[in-house]
Order: structure tokens, then C-alpha cells, then sequence
């Protein structure tokens, strides 16, 4: 998120609740979480199958390969009060 972006609605709050722009620094969050996909150690998912035996995803899926299940992902968010 570009930093004009975040001043413009600032300035949106600021305008609309009758508050001073420096207040508005409470109402806006930009962060990001980080988070592995898939940890074989403390996650697990079981596929069941029609004939009711069940497989851990890395064993059942020919498509999906550990290494890319294991890999950290990265969620950019922008958090702030509507009006």
C-alpha cells in the first residue's frame, strides 16, 4: 500500500469524525502477518476417501510437494475505521 494511499484516508477519518490528523494515527493499521503454509510438526490434514481410509496430504496428493507447502507466506493488510 503506497504511503499516499494511507495520508488520503487519514485525511478521509480526520474529515469525517472531526479529528485531528495526528488522532487518525490510531484508527490505521498497515502490517503484515507471516505465517508458514504447512508445518509437518504441528499441523496435519487428512484427506478421507470414499472408501473410508485416510491419507495425510503430503502422501495423498501427487501435486502438492512439501517443500512448497512449508513455505512462508506473507498477508498485507490495511486496517482502518469506516464512515
Amino acid at each position: 500500500m503506497e504511503e499516499a494511499e494511507v495520508m488520503d484516508i487519514r485525511h478521509q477519518i480526520a474529515q469525517g469524525y472531526g479529528l485531528s490528523f495526528n488522532d487518525t494515527a490510531y484508527l490505521v493499521n498497515v502490517s503484515t502477518i507471516r505465517k508458514d503454509m504447512y508445518d509437518i510438526h504441528d499441523d496435519h490434514i487428512s484427506i478421507l476417501y470414499k472408501d473410508g481410509t485416510i491419507k495425510d496430504i503430503t502422501e495423498a496428493s501427487e501435486i502438492l510437494n512439501i517443500s512448497l507447502l512449508s513455505k512462508k507466506i506473507c498477508k498485507y493488510y490495511l486496517c482502518y475505521q469506516r464512515f
